[in-house]
């Protein structure tokens, strides 16, 4: 990935240390799947919440008095997680009866005729993430090769968009279970009325988050970094942050969608346009051949936010949606 010499020794140590706690992700997020799916999204806050105070306890400790530096920082998000986890199966523990599992050993065995509609649903959705995040890998390597200066704008520019990042699919999770309750019910102006709603919400605080980044860029930039040559780059960055901040709005409205009546093929088929053609494509025709160096992938990068939304709106439109069959 080309990571600058002078960040390789805290990338290795954060990276190891993260990936050792990805059991404890994984069964939080298992424990938040069942309670979402029971219209249950309060829980999950809840517990999610404990983790998020936690490890902003844990990393004042670790790196701030311990000076741990971004071991503790990993360290400190592991810990976090794996609390809200053992919490969230201890709360699906006590509440076993309300959703018809009793924990005995024989109980976690596969059930053919529910794992075959999971697989034809979560394998392209599994698919389609790590073909958007492997391209974002790969175009992070060629910023990376710009210099440190670059990497670090780079980074910190990803951290604003987590925010939006964060907002946009926690109303796609919730928008993935309602759609898909009433498009089994055969409620389509319940669907469509979701599916507005969902895009006004993240519209608008997408629109609010960039428009305080083109007044703020520096101030809010130097939240995570104040190098003077980090700081002269939020300037530019802020304006193709907006055009990619209108695709995290319209591109959660159009996986709540696809997800919800369970078309993971064109999911899956909107997700590689995105990944692989449009955002190495663009990356590259930019940063690469017009020469236009870091503001080029950035430019490539926003630009192919957008193509997601755009596939979902016209397939939307098209009205061939309320004709698909239930997976089950």
């Amino acid at each position: 990935m080309n990571i600058p010499r002078e960040a390789m020794k805290y990338a290795h140590d954060y990276a190891f240390t993260y990936f050792c706690g990805m059991i404890p992700v994984f069964g939080y997020n298992m424990v938040s799947s069942i309670l979402r799916g029971m219209g249950d999204s309060k829980h999950p806050f809840v517990f999610i919440a404990i983790s998020a105070v936690l490890n902003i306890v844990l990393d004042l400790l670790f790196v701030g008095v311990f000076h741990m530096e971004c071991f503790g920082a990993a360290l400190a998000t592991v810990i976090s997680q794996t609390v809200s986890f053992v919490v969230s199966i201890i709360f699906l523990y006590k509440h076993r009866d309300s959703f018809g599992f009793d924990f005995r050993r024989k109980s976690f065995r596969i059930d053919r005729q529910a794992l075959k509609p999971i697989v034809r649903l979560g394998l392209p959705i599994s698919i389609q993430s790590i073909a958007i995040s492997g391209s974002m890998l790969y175009i992070n390597s060629h910023i990376n090769s710009l210099g440190i200066i670059a990497a670090a704008a780079t980074a910190v520019g990803n951290k604003i968009t987590l925010i939006a990042t964060i907002c946009t699919q926690a109303m796609q999770a919730a928008g993935n279970s309602i759609v898909a309750q009433n498009f089994g019910a055969r409620k389509f102006d319940r669907v469509s009325s979701t599916l507005l709603s969902i895009l006004c919400f993240c519209l608008v605080f997408c629109l609010l988050l960039g428009i305080l980044l083109l007044i703020f860029p520096e101030q809010i930039f130097s939240v995570f970094d104040r190098d003077p040559e980090v700081l002269k780059l939020s300037h530019r960055y802020a304006i193709y942050c907006i055009i990619n901040l209108l695709g995290f709005a319209t591109r959660a409205a159009g996986f709540s969608l696809l997800n919800g009546i369970g078309y993971a093929s064109l999911s899956f088929g909107a997700s590689i346009l995105d990944g692989i053609v449009a955002r190495i494509g663009f990356s590259l025709l930019f940063g690469e051949v017009m020469h236009m160096g870091i503001e080029g992938y950035w430019l490539g990068g926003a630009i192919a936010g957008n193509v997601i939304g755009v596939v979902c709106v016209f397939y939307y439109l098209s009205g061939r949606w309320k004709k698909r069959q239930l997976l089950v």
